[in-house]
């Protein structure tokens, strides 16, 4: 992020922004600069509550769409792609997304992207849940990882395979 105090005018999405921390902090770190930030989410209590939060800021467009079809966002039109809490990891089609962030970015654009890492996973099935030989050959075969009942099973990557991801698409 460093890169854009460099920047005199950006373009950001906040691709599945939740609330507004990242937000706020960049938009109050370039008070000086011409910042456009576009916070996008799929689900309404999360861009309600990103509403709340940045009510005093004329430069944020919300917008509620799902990150496998950003086709609200004009092509080549985004300098940084946000994506900080491991939306990549709740899609159907994560090569899908990949291919939606790569459409809207600049040519120089860049893109933060964190995901639920394969290794993390391992080692927090083993170490903290006790997870039988059934549930962690899934998670090594598939690269699925399921935390609790609450939540759909996750997609996880390696830094190499996410590489790949992002290569391919």
């Amino acid at each position: 992020i460093d890169m854009l105090y460099n920047w005199e005018s950006f373009t950001i999405l906040d691709a599945w922004c939740w609330t507004w921390r990242w937000i706020k902090k960049i938009i109050n770190k370039n008070s000086d600069k011409n910042i456009q930030y576009i916070a996008y989410d799929l689900f309404d209590s999360m861009l309600n509550k990103a509403k709340e939060n940045l009510q005093w800021y004329d430069n944020v467009k919300f917008i509620k769409w799902d990150l496998q079809d950003i086709n609200l966002i004009e092509n080549n039109s985004i300098d940084l792609c946000i994506s900080i809490y491991s939306p990549i990891s709740f899609v159907d089609n994560s090569s899908l997304v990949i291919w939606q962030i790569k459409k809207v970015l600049k040519i120089n654009g860049e893109a933060l992207i964190m995901w639920h890492a394969f290794h993390n996973a391992i080692d927090s099935k083993i170490n903290n849940y006790m997870a039988d030989k059934k549930e962690l050959s899934k998670l090594n075969n598939e690269k699925l990882v399921k935390w609790n009942d609450m939540l759909p099973y996750l997609n996880t990557y390696s830094i190499e395979t996410f590489e790949e991801l992002w290569k391919q698409n």
